[in-house]
């Protein structure tokens, strides 16, 4: 009898426990804003094309990651890390206007704008860049150097050059990709560098091709004639063919001369062929369930150059005063 009119005191208890604890729940319900609770919601998609075990097979493969402020400059965090998303995953937001930066490095010129709406999904699509060189047993090194699938992308900007995306450092690896929105970009590699349009769901690969053997110690194969700093140039192996981008490169060989210093450089134009069968490859959309949105603001927006100056401080999620202005005002800005 005792022991039956425990287990009832038992249940009892736990009745109520649990009729407390959904009171709770209820009132937390209600106490959520609207979007929370069940209300209207937008979503940002960034096409990824791969699942991460897909990648970790590609040799030195680096997907993009996805940061996303206000437009006040203000991280909206994934909560883990340094706040940023990964590609392949929606990613909630309430309906608005947004900052949006998809590349594995910070910078204001890779910020751009769009659109959430309301129950409805925006696309942000992407493209990759891909290389595959020789492997380093097949290598020629004298008066040169090894490379590996190390490819960095920048975007130029008034002649400066702004770092978006790297797989840095590739390890050795003779394959190498890197995720970036969609647009056009200076890729460098093995020291040079070639202007590539990415597409939507494209992997382009870089063409490349041989060049030499040249005899010598110091010979250059360069972007342009103009010896110095800011030429891209690489040395060239005597003992057999460097893998090079292919394209219209200058060769600079040294000869010697009587005068001081003794020795000038004579250039010449050479035409490097390439040598790959494929160039660009189409890529299966990511599949993604809901309603797409179309409105305006949908498509990544590039910022003016006041947006830019205004928003210098994004990463600490401050405002500077926009050159020439009194201060920032984002209506104005149009934005």
């Amino acid at each position: 009898m005792l022991m039956q009119a425990q287990n009832k005191a038992d249940k009892g208890r736990w009745s109520a426990l649990v009729l407390v604890m959904m009171a709770a729940a209820m009132m937390v319900v209600a106490t959520l804003p609207e979007a929370q609770a069940g209300g209207k919601k937008g979503w940002v998609y960034v096409h990824s094309h791969y699942k991460q075990a897909d990648l970790e097979n590609m040799g030195a493969a680096k997907g993009a990651d996805v940061y996303i402020y206000t437009p006040d400059g203000t991280l909206v965090s994934s909560g883990f890390g340094n706040g940023a998303w990964t590609p392949g995953r929606q990613i909630p937001l309430d309906p608005g206007q947004y900052l949006i930066e998809v590349g594995t490095e910070r910078s204001v010129h890779n910020l751009r704008k769009i659109t959430v709406g309301s129950n409805a999904i925006t696309h942000i699509e992407t493209g990759w860049v891909a290389v595959t060189t020789w492997p380093r047993r097949d290598q020629p090194l004298e008066n040169c150097r090894a490379w590996d699938a190390s490819i960095k992308a920048y975007l130029l900007v008034d002649g400066q050059r702004h770092l978006i995306s790297s797989n840095t450092p590739a390890k050795g690896r003779e394959k190498g990709r890197i995720q970036l929105p969609v647009g056009t970009y200076e890729i460098h590699w093995h020291g040079l560098a070639v202007n590539v349009e990415v597409k939507a769901h494209h992997v382009t690969y870089l063409s490349t091709g041989a060049a030499g053997p040249y005899a010598g110690e110091d010979v250059l194969l360069a972007a342009d004639k103009t010896e110095g700093a800011g030429v891209p140039s690489i040395k060239l192996c005597s003992d057999g063919p460097s893998h090079v981008l292919a394209g219209s490169w200058w060769v600079g060989q040294t000869e010697k001369i009587e005068d001081y210093p003794y020795e000038k450089r004579v250039w010449e134009q050479v035409q490097v062929t390439a040598i790959d069968e494929e160039q660009s490859r189409s890529l299966k959309a990511d599949r993604v369930k809901g309603r797409v949105y179309k409105g305006a603001g949908s498509k990544p927006e590039v910022l003016s150059a006041e947006e830019v100056t205004a928003l210098k401080g994004y990463k600490e999620g401050k405002l500077k005063k926009a050159a020439g202005s009194g201060g920032f005002d984002v209506d104005e800005a149009g934005f």
